[in-house]
């Protein structure tokens, strides 16, 4: 996932180098969100693949320590609401027992962020997504719009 992002930022830098801000209108959305949270409190600087870090004292930073769940256990910063990576197990019973986690294994390659739901794969979910512009008409794009209005923009941008 992180991949993919940085493989359309990378086509979006390419494609705002080719072409020119006064005649060519650049809108960059996606089609649908995830059922992905990013847990609150974390100290600043925890990583986004990692463990929850507690807040230093100054407010300012993380402090190193993982923030322990009621379970006892810490939690990464980032999860999602269902996946392969669920806690709630068949060769458990169907038990929620999370694994006991550290920062290493938080980040290895193929780890599978914890979810609550036991499904075989996230789904996507039905939040809002963000729409960015520029160029040309670029001022429509703004506030909260359904998904028909960025047709229309495209379509008065091209014949105007």
């Amino acid at each position: 996932m992180v991949s993919d992002g940085k493989a359309f930022a990378d086509a979006v830098a390419m494609a705002d180098a080719l072409t020119d801000d006064a005649d060519t209108l650049i809108i960059v959305t996606a089609d649908h969100e995830h059922a992905i949270a990013f847990n609150g409190y974390c100290g600043r600087g925890s990583s986004i693949l990692g463990l929850c870090m507690g807040i230093d004292g100054a407010g300012t930073a993380h402090n190193g320590k993982p923030i322990l769940a009621q379970d006892g256990k810490p939690f990464t910063v980032l999860g999602y609401l269902n996946g392969a990576g669920s806690v709630i197990r068949e060769e458990l019973n169907w038990a929620g027992v999370r694994p006991e986690l550290d920062e290493e294994t938080a980040h290895e390659l193929d780890y599978l962020q914890q979810a609550l739901v036991p499904t075989s794969y996230e789904t996507h979910s039905g939040e809002d997504v963000a729409v960015y512009a520029k160029g040309p008409w670029a001022h429509l794009v703004e506030g909260t719009l359904e998904q028909n209005v960025l047709f229309h923009v495209m379509h008065h941008a091209a014949t105007h």
